[in-house]
């Protein structure tokens, strides 16, 4: 609600008016509410909370079968999700 343009506003790493998990909490609301088949998301964990890492957990697990999802990941709750996976190494 602190937003000047509420989900519409810009985010960018050098605004500096929020917080890595709160970017990336608005990120993942603008996925849910755009409902697009497909999704793609990196580290979508990373600046997490336990609560919040919950939510984006059960949120994976009701798209399975409904949506496309890539997700580059090292959390290996969310790689247990995955159908398919493909490792990229260095």
């Amino acid at each position: 609600n602190t937003l000047p343009n509420k989900l519409n506003t810009a985010i960018t790493e050098h605004n500096g008016s929020l917080s890595g998990g709160q970017a990336q909490r608005v990120a993942l609301a603008r996925i849910i509410l755009k409902n697009a088949p497909i999704i793609l998301l990196d580290e979508p964990t990373s600046y997490l909370d336990k609560t919040n890492v919950n939510i984006i957990l059960n949120l994976l697990k009701t798209w399975r079968g409904k949506k496309t999802v890539v997700i580059a990941t090292h959390d290996q709750r969310i790689i247990d999700l995955c159908d398919t996976r493909v490792n990229l190494s260095a």
